[in-house]
């Protein structure tokens, strides 16, 4: 009787891993260049990683309420594949760590800044300091 169970739990198919759909970036609330301040992880060494990034706000391209000189939180995620498969979105695509000048894709969403799905930064060169 137990061979015919565990035959039937082998031919079960494994959940695939399915992505969650992409924004354009003609959608988002904010889109801000500045610098990366800080990066907040939890979830370190688990497959399910959370990361908030602080962002030193230079030049607002899009977004209300949002000026030169104020830090911006923006959240991210990530899902590594671990020993168990798991089904739902892989993440955003990496994260960038304090010193890094980014123009990012932000879009509000449960009363929280989310970076957009899944690319949500462009790496910009540092700005020249004048003498």
């Amino acid at each position: 009787m137990t061979a015919p169970l565990l035959l039937s739990a082998l031919l079960l198919p494994i959940a695939p891993n399915v992505e969650r759909p992409g924004m354009p970036r003609s959608e988002v609330s904010i889109v801000a260049v500045g610098t990366v301040r800080d990066v907040f992880t939890s979830g370190a060494g688990t497959q399910n990683v959370r990361r908030v990034t602080l962002l030193e706000v230079e030049e607002v391209e899009r977004g209300r309420d949002l000026v030169p000189g104020r830090f911006l939180y923006l959240s991210t995620f990530e899902n590594r594949m671990g020993p168990v498969p798991t089904t739902g979105a892989g993440g955003h695509a990496g994260y960038k760590p304090a010193g890094f000048r980014l123009r990012v894709w932000i879009v509000g969403k449960d009363g929280r800044n989310e970076g957009l799905y899944p690319e949500w930064y462009e790496v910009l060169p540092p700005v020249e300091k004048r003498d």
